[in-house]
């Protein structure tokens, strides 16, 4: 069981990795598709966007919600794999916690659907793809 601070920490993690990281890195993304950016260097460079339907547009954007959150997934689990030969800590003033100590299963984290994950708390975006 977490302690409350480590809990804490370990939802400030979680936030910062949705909000920060993957809704940025999909608002991005959906600006380029839509052509709704006001980088002009995007909009020349993806112009033939502009040429697709709607719905391609949404297929577009789906896709690129899943390859983000599954990128994000794998780097997390890699802290798993890999727990002899590396680990994550987190650290606010004088507390500091071990990743893996904080959850059972890291990268499922911000894969779950329902209420308590990271993507329901802390997006903006949500999830893209309901299946």
């Amino acid at each position: 069981m977490r302690e409350e601070g480590a809990f804490e920490l370990y939802d400030k993690f979680g936030q910062a990795v949705v909000e920060d990281v993957r809704d940025g890195a999909l608002s991005l993304a959906a600006n380029i598709v839509k052509g709704t950016t006001n980088n002009k260097v995007d909009l020349s460079y993806y112009e033939c966007f502009s040429e697709l339907s709607e719905e391609q547009k949404e297929k577009i954007c789906d896709l690129i919600s899943e390859t983000v959150t599954d990128t994000i997934f794998r780097f997390l689990k890699m802290f798993e794999e890999k727990e002899d030969e590396m680990k994550l800590e987190l650290i606010s003033g004088d507390e500091s916690i071990d990743i893996l100590d904080a959850c059972d299963d890291i990268g499922a984290e911000i894969t779950f659907t329902d209420e308590d994950g990271w993507i329901p708390r802390f997006s903006d975006i949500g999830m893209l793809v309901e299946r």
